[in-house]
């Protein structure tokens, strides 16, 4: 969950919180204050992104494509959004960040792979295999760290 803003224009009219729910369909769900009823929070939901794992047809091109989206609001008000991309060949599944203005209804088309992005820089990402996962306790993938 991350705060907006304290926004009240009226109801139904602010994004006041962003959750990513995995009820349903896995989807990043904005709210406003003015709607929340404490019953049932997917309708209270006033704009809901689909992750684009979900169904890549219908996917925002600039959203991360899958898993637990990590959210960050920014100082002008923009949300960075860390998620994993679509697993490669391997099964692995490397870190992307994407960016939007919640005041809008999708992400800015500047999704970046991490991993693709720095494969040239002077300092590398390397991938070490994670023995399991501190989650799910199941044997995890290899994943992407920093150095």
């Amino acid at each position: 969950m991350q705060w907006i803003t304290d926004d009240n224009k009226g109801v139904k009219q602010d994004r006041n919180l962003v959750v990513m729910d995995f009820s349903d369909a896995d989807k990043y769900r904005f709210y406003d204050f003015d709607s929340l009823s404490g019953g049932d929070y997917i309708s209270d939901a006033v704009l809901e992104i689909q992750q684009p794992e979900e169904d890549e047809t219908t996917a925002d091109p600039g959203m991360p494509d899958g898993d637990f989206e990590a959210t960050a609001l920014t100082p002008n008000g923009m949300l960075v959004v860390a998620g994993l991309s679509v697993a490669d060949d391997n099964g692995d599944r490397t870190p992307e960040l994407g960016v939007m203005d919640p005041t809008k209804k999708a992400f800015f088309n500047v999704k970046t792979n991490l991993i693709k992005a720095t494969e040239n820089a002077a300092i590398k990402s390397i991938r070490r295999p994670i023995s399991r996962s501190p989650w799910s306790g199941s044997p995890a993938r290899t994943t992407s760290t920093g150095c």
